[in-house]
């Protein structure tokens, strides 16, 4: 953890350049994001309990197969979320027991990551989602439980250092555009003890954690001159 001495206690502003890590600037053509917060982001564990069997000699009416459920579950997640303007989830990951050809699925564990900029939003989708999950596990003759593995408020960032650099980047002449993060940052946490924000470059196609991720070095030089000449605006007002 380091030694508490060496810790920040002093910070007036802190201001993180990142790349985007999507695609909305490039699609709305603009050169600097100002980011105005990080959205709330919640981790479900969905654990679908049925009964391991033989493929062959096993009905299909006498089956309890985790996975069938497991699949309509999957699909009500995106159903709700198109429902929800803003709303983002992803079932990213998803286990199968045994994980046998000729095996019916006794188990099946998936996580859903849920991410919305208003909290109350996020947390009545869990919510919702509790009870239509829970819903198709009865109506399919299996079990489901759902558990919370990690949860994260949503942060808003300063409207002054965003103003800066709105200003620093219409001195420069670039354009922008005010956006939410999806990702967490650094200045998630820094937020707590200064007053904060976030200058986004563009990621080329919008692609991030990926082989092919791209931010131009011009676009990279814009956002560095940007944070500059932001640093120096609050500096000359403080």
């Amino acid at each position: 953890m380091g030694d508490e001495k060496h810790r920040l206690r002093d910070i007036k502003y802190f201001i993180e350049l990142h790349v985007e890590q999507g695609p909305i600037l490039e699609k709305n053509n603009k050169l600097i994001g100002i980011v105005e917060g990080i959205q709330g982001i919640s981790w479900l564990n969905v654990k679908v309990v049925g009964e391991t069997n033989h493929a062959g000699p096993t009905p299909m009416e006498d089956r309890k197969d985790a996975l069938a459920p497991s699949a309509k579950m999957v699909t009500k997640v995106y159903e709700i979320t198109n429902e929800i303007e803003g709303l983002k989830t992803t079932v990213g990951k998803l286990n199968v027991k045994p994980n046998i050809t000729n095996v019916i699925p006794g188990e099946v564990e998936f996580m859903i990551d849920v991410r919305h900029k208003d909290d109350e939003i996020r947390a009545g989708t869990i919510d919702r989602l509790r009870e239509q999950l829970g819903t198709i596990a009865v109506m399919n003759n299996v079990e489901v439980t759902i558990s919370t593995d990690w949860n994260s408020d949503a942060v808003l960032f300063s409207s002054e250092v965003m103003d800066a650099i709105s200003e620093a980047a219409g001195v420069l002449g670039y354009s922008t555009l005010r956006l939410f993060s999806g990702p967490g940052h650094d200045a998630k946490y820094i937020s707590k003890m200064a007053d904060t924000g976030m200058i986004f470059l563009p990621s080329i196609n919008g692609i991030s954690h990926n082989e092919k991720e791209l931010t131009l070095e011009d676009d990279i030089e814009k956002g560095a001159n940007v944070l500059l000449n932001t640093i120096l605006k609050l500096a000359r007002a403080h």
